[in-house]
């Protein structure tokens, strides 16, 4: 566990509220970042383009140019990515954080997640934001929730083929080339990519995460209960075979960026 993190989690639905950017999430970062940007089956080559320090480097291009609601939207998917990391060892991560083919936002699901026992997977929507005018944080809270719930409604029951092509290729590069999973999982990828093309497109048989990361004042916290009836209000509507709501409350998203910014200049 992480130092400077609160949290709660259930079996349908988590909080976290990072109360400080602690030397044991900044030594998780430096130790998992190259991992989430790239994939396992990149960095275990050891070349020097997976490694930390070029890693920073890398995120830093994508994200100095981007507009701040972008900017929000990275910092925010990548604090997600962290919590998984250290808080969910019931799943692996298929998806890198990084687009593959150049250094515009990823085009394709979020975040895809697996089953660490079995290829039973979870696909993850994720929306940040800063406080919305006139409301609380649980409020703005479920917003960013309802927001992902709508965009993935729509991607998973729309025409969405190379949107489960992109999803094929990062499950080849998240995985050790040696793990006995990663067919399995390239499979369950390929059969939904079979079904798209035939122009079968459904919510209902796939697992979600909706997740929301908010970037406001602490003192205004977002609570467990208010988690826990968004989630059962998106269950009942049964648009998916099973959902998961992620919540995620950290004062700024400016911090994350000093970090790298300054781990950058120290590696120079």
């Amino acid at each position: 566990m992480l130092e400077g993190i609160n949290y709660y989690k259930e079996k349908k639905f988590s909080v976290f509220r990072i109360r400080e950017l602690s030397e044991s999430i900044k030594k998780s970062m430096r130790e998992q970042l190259a991992e989430i940007c790239h994939g396992e089956d990149y960095v275990k080559t050891g070349r020097r383009a997976y490694n930390y320090e070029n890693t920073i480097k890398e995120f830093l291009k994508r994200y100095e140019k981007k507009s701040e609601k972008i900017r929000i939207g990275m910092i925010g998917e990548l604090l997600v990515h962290l919590i998984f990391y250290n808080y969910f060892y019931e799943y692996k991560t298929v998806t890198p954080f990084f687009n593959m083919e150049e250094r515009s936002i990823k085009k394709g699901y979020d975040i895809v997640l697996t089953e660490v026992d079995n290829p039973i997977l979870w696909i993850t929507e994720v929306k940040s934001g800063n406080l919305h005018s006139n409301k609380n944080s649980n409020q703005t809270m479920n917003d960013l929730i309802g927001t992902a719930n709508e965009d993935l409604t729509e991607r998973l029951n729309n025409e969405n083929v190379s949107l489960w092509m992109e999803a094929v290729n990062c499950a080849k590069i998240s995985f050790d080339s040696r793990n006995e999973m990663k067919q399995a999982v390239v499979d369950v990828l390929l059969d939904w990519n079979d079904e798209a093309t035939d122009g079968s497109y459904s919510s209902h048989d796939k697992n979600v995460i909706l997740a929301g990361v908010l970037f406001a004042d602490m003192e205004d916290e977002i609570n467990d209960e208010n988690a826990k009836k968004k989630q059962n209000r998106i269950e009942t509507t049964q648009t998916f075979q099973q959902v998961y709501v992620l919540e995620i409350q950290k004062a700024t998203y400016s911090k994350i960026y000093d970090f790298l910014k300054e781990e950058a200049s120290s590696e120079e």
